[in-house]
């Protein structure tokens, strides 16, 4: 069946600055990356930077870092896109993509936040209660001063094509065929390019949803499991299945207690709200109760995004569970084979047992809902994806991400067929 339309978020990067801007300076800057943009003055000067829009792909860093920098270049406006390089196999061949496979079609647009804080931008380190202080959202330090914009690759490919300059190194062309990847200056028969947003900025009132079994020997210490269920879209994969696992084991554990079984510690199954829009409600619930969390939480398992394929489980954590999650890992059936989760990591590492640096991240970033737990109250947290083993290096292990393709289909056909991960 067709997607109902109707019910798809137009694509737009939320907390970017609405307006219009128009330049016949068009830079194409690789990843917007520092290291990009250093690169990119040893070419230009400059001075040509200054009130022109960029177009760059999205990787290698956050897509609100990319705005940040560019602004600090003098740049006027943002184009983000997917190159076909880690989204498609073959861009010219329509069949390779969704609903045919887990690729990305040429229309297909990476939703997002550009917010580079965590929490709400207007109550920075403190709860984003109805009393507290809020700094004015005018020359707020946290938003993006300057208009941005995602667009999907067949617009890219036509835009790349009306570039003129000298064509880019080696390590900045992308995926697509027949396109010479130039570094630009003023656009080809004197067009100018035009980027317009209509995005505005509100304040609305979000609710987390939390509930606790409590523990009959420690229940001043806390055991949280939690998973965001906003969604851009339909949100199957983020944080559809993340959101089904955390009902899945409230579920469980709600058998148990009526089996007269008991945690030792208290054990919170929490659902986070607006995590797309800078991990809003776990960061303000964790600032809210920091004193209390900082001293008796255990530990915090995310769920996010968790199932992308079938074949592989990896895992980031605090370095403090690294071995509790060997151990565990030894106990629990792998999806779709008779092998633990650990039998499965040796025989992917051909049977090799070092296996620390290939499956586990050692600590954790800023970009899911342990940020607050990690960054704030410092407790040992962990999460978890299940993936499939790439075809290509260059890709992404979740193609269709924040698109309107992350529907329940997805994870049907291609993801997890028998719902053996989810």
């Amino acid at each position: 069946k067709s997607l109902p339309f109707h019910k798809i978020v137009r694509p737009f990067l939320a907390y970017t600055t609405n307006g219009t801007v128009r330049s016949q300076k068009l830079f194409y800057v690789n990843f917007c990356t520092m290291d990009d943009f250093r690169f990119l003055e040893t070419i230009l000067n400059k001075d040509e930077l200054n009130n022109s829009i960029v177009i760059c792909r999205y990787g290698k860093i956050f897509r609100g870092n990319k705005i940040n920098i560019a602004e600090k270049y003098g740049i006027i406006g943002v184009i983000l896109y997917s190159d076909p390089i880690n989204v498609a196999l073959n861009p010219n061949i329509s069949n390779l993509t969704y609903p045919n496979s887990i690729y990305m079609p040429d229309m297909g647009q990476q939703r997002g936040s550009a917010l580079t804080l965590s929490g709400d931008p207007l109550t920075p380190h403190y709860p984003s209660k109805d009393y507290m202080f809020r700094t004015p959202i005018d020359n707020n330090p946290h938003l993006p001063k300057i208009v941005a914009q995602q667009i999907g690759y067949k617009e890219a490919r036509e835009i790349l094509t009306q570039m003129t300059g000298t064509s880019v190194i080696s390590n900045w062309t992308g995926g697509f065929h027949q396109v010479r990847y130039v570094y630009g200056g003023f656009l080809s028969d004197n067009l100018s390019i035009q980027i317009s947003s209509y995005n505005t900025l509100q304040i609305r009132r979000i609710h987390n949803v939390i509930g606790t079994i409590t523990g009959h020997i420690e229940p001043d210490r806390y055991v949280l499991i939690g998973a965001h269920f906003d969604a851009w879209n339909f949100g199957a994969l983020d944080d559809g299945s993340g959101t089904v696992v955390n009902h899945e084991l409230a579920r469980v554990f709600g058998l148990l207690i009526g089996s007269n079984w008991k945690p030792r510690r208290s054990l919170m199954f929490c659902a986070w709200a607006a995590e797309e829009y800078g991990i809003i409600g776990s960061v303000e619930f964790v600032e809210e109760y920091a004193k209390i969390l900082g001293s008796r939480v255990v530990s915090y398992i995310n769920m996010d995004n968790i199932v992308k394929g079938s074949q592989l489980m990896v895992m980031e954590m605090s370095p403090l569970l690294y071995d509790f999650s060997i151990e565990i890992s030894k106990q629990v059936k792998a999806p779709y084979t008779n092998e633990t989760i650990y039998e499965q990591w040796i025989r992917h590492n051909n049977g090799e047992k070092d296996i620390g640096k290939k499956y586990f991240t050692m600590g954790l970033s800023a970009s899911s809902d342990y940020a607050g737990f990690n960054q704030i109250v410092g407790s040992s947290n962990l999460g978890m994806i299940y993936k499939n083993q790439s075809v290509n290096k260059n890709l992404d292990s979740n193609p269709l991400y924040h698109t309107q393709y992350e529907t329940f289909r997805l994870v049907k056909e291609f993801i997890d067929p028998e719902f053996q991960v989810s």
